[in-house]
C-alpha cells in the first residue's frame, strides 16, 4: 500500500498535463483547473491530492474490515453449505456510525453483527473491561459501555464480537466449582476452565477491534417473543461511562456521546415445523401432572419443543395477590410438572442423513403463548441444514422426518 512519502513522490514529479488529468478527476471544469487549481502553489495541490487519496485509502480500509469480518460470518454459519434461509447480509456504504453487518433470525431472537465508529482504543479497552471484569473491580472505576436502543422498545443485549475465538491453555483460569465447592470436570474428565478476565479482553481487542480505522464490532441480541415479526427496527447506539457506586454491582451511568442510528430490515423468520403424526401423551397420575408433546420448531441454533398441556395455565400463571400458601402449592405442583418434562426432553436427539446426530440437554427456558409451550433448546452448531434431518428422537420414541405433518393433528 502506498504511504504518503511515496504519494508527495508521485505528485511532486506531476506535469502540467497530469494537473489537467488530476483536476478532471476531482471533478473540476477545465476552467475550474486554469483558475482554481493553478491558483494555488504546487505545494498546495501536493498537500490536496494526499488528503484526498489518503481518504479514499481509509476509506477503503474501513469497507475491508466490514467485509472481512462479513466474510467470517458467512463461513462460521455455513450459510451455502446448510442453505440458511434466516440470514441477510448488508452492503456497506458508510465506514462511520452505526452499521449493520448481518443478521439471524432465530426464534425470538434478532443476532446482529454491527459496528461502531469512531471508538478510541481507550474506549474499546474500557468497553471490553466493562464486559469481563466489572464485577471484580473495586467501586471507583469507571468503566465505558454502549446501549443499542430501538423505536419499538424491544430489548437489546450487547456484547463484544466473539466469533471463532481460540484460547491457549496458558489462558485457562483456575477449574470451575459447583456451589458446593467441588470441582467441575468436562466430558473428557479434565476440569472444567475458563479463560481468564485478561485473556478475554485481549482476544476480544486483537479479534474485534480495528485500531487502524478505530473500528468495533458488536454482536446485539434483539428479543421479540414470542417470535420475531420481521418488521424494520430502528436501532440507536450511544456510549456510557459506568460509576460503580458499591460492590453489589449498582452503578450509575452518565451518557458521554451518539454513536450513530440505522435501520434494520431483518431477514423473514422461515423455521422448519415438524408435527409428529400422533401427538405424544405423558401422564404422572400420582402428581396428576400430563404433557403433550405436538412437534418441534427447528431454527438455525435454537430448537424449540412445542407441548401443550392442561395444567399449563396454573403452572405459567402470575398472581402477585396470591397468598403466600398459595404461591408455596404453585412452586410444589410446578416442580413436580417440570419434572416429567425434564425426563423425556433432555435427551432428544436429532439424526441427519450424514450420520451426524445432535442431542438436546433439555430446554433452557420456555415460553406459554396462546395455549401453546415453547421450550427453547439451544444447540451447539451454529446452523442446521433442514433438508438433511432423518429423524427424530424423543420421549423415548423415533419418528422419521418422513412421517411429520406441516400442521399439528386435530385433537
Amino acid at each position: 500500500m502506498l504511504d504518503g512519502f511515496d504519494l508527495l513522490k508521485s505528485v511532486s514529479a506531476a506535469d502540467e498535463h497530469d494537473i489537467d488529468d488530476c483536476a478532471q478527476f476531482f471533478n473540476l471544469t477545465a476552467q475550474e483547473s486554469c483558475h482554481r487549481v493553478r491558483k494555488f502553489s504546487r505545494t498546495l495541490l501536493i498537500a490536496a491530492v494526499i488528503a484526498a487519496l489518503l481518504a479514499v485509502t481509509a476509506s477503503a480500509i474501513g469497507i475491508s474490515v466490514y467485509l472481512r469480518h462479513q466474510q467470517e460470518l458467512n463461513g462460521y454459519y455455513k450459510i451455502e453449505e446448510n442453505q440458511v434461509v434466516n440470514y441477510a447480509e448488508y452492503p456497506i456504504h458508510e465506514q462511520s456510525g452505526l452499521t449493520i453487518i448481518s443478521c439471524l433470525a432465530d426464534g425470538e431472537f434478532y443476532h446482529v453483527y454491527a459496528a461502531v465508529s469512531p471508538i478510541s482504543e481507550e474506549e474499546a479497552m474500557s468497553f471490553f473491561r466493562f464486559n469481563f471484569e466489572a464485577s471484580s473491580l473495586p467501586s471507583e472505576n469507571e468503566l465505558m459501555y454502549i446501549e443499542v436502543a430501538t423505536d419499538n422498545n424491544a430489548s437489546v443485549n450487547v456484547y463484544p464480537y466473539s466469533n471463532q475465538l481460540e484460547y491457549a491453555p496458558e489462558d485457562m483460569g483456575d477449574p470451575e466449582r459447583t456451589a458446593d465447592g467441588g470441582i467441575m470436570y468436562n466430558d473428557d474428565g479434565t476440569p472444567y476452565r475458563l479463560p481468564t478476565a485478561e485473556a478475554r479482553i485481549r482476544k476480544h481487542f486483537e479479534n474485534s477491534y480495528d485500531p487502524e480505522t478505530q473500528t468495533l464490532m458488536l454482536e446485539l441480541w434483539i428479543r421479540e417473543e414470542p417470535v420475531v415479526s420481521g418488521n424494520p427496527i430502528e436501532l440507536r447506539a450511544s456510549l456510557h461511562r459506568a460509576s460503580y457506586i458499591d460492590d453489589g454491582g449498582t452503578f450509575k451511568s452518565d451518557f458521554i456521546r451518539d454513536l450513530g442510528n440505522t435501520l434494520l430490515i431483518p431477514p423473514e423468520y422461515k423455521p422448519l415445523t415438524l408435527y409428529f403424526p400422533e401427538p405424544i401423551v405423558l401422564v404422572n397420575e400420582e402428581d396428576d401432572v400430563h404433557l403433550i408433546y405436538e412437534g418441534l420448531e427447528i431454527s438455525n441454533s435454537t430448537i424449540y419443543i412445542l407441548m401443550r398441556s392442561p395444567e399449563a395455565e396454573y403452572v405459567y400463571k402470575y398472581d402477585p395477590y396470591m397468598s403466600a400458601e398459595e404461591k408455596q402449592a404453585q412452586a410444589e405442583y410446578r416442580e413436580r410438572w417440570q419434572y416429567l418434562r425434564w425426563e423425556n426432553d433432555t435427551n432428544v436427539k436429532l439424526t441427519f442423513t450424514d450420520g451426524q446426530v445432535i442431542t438436546l440437554n433439555g430446554c433452557e427456558a420456555s415460553l406459554y403463548v396462546d395455549g401453546v409451550i415453547r421450550g427453547i433448546c439451544l444447540i451447539s452448531e451454529p446452523s442446521i441444514n433442514f433438508n438433511n434431518i432423518e429423524s427424530i428422537y424423543i420421549a423415548g420414541q423415533t419418528i422419521p422426518r418422513s412421517a411429520c405433518l406441516d400442521s399439528p393433528k386435530a385433537q
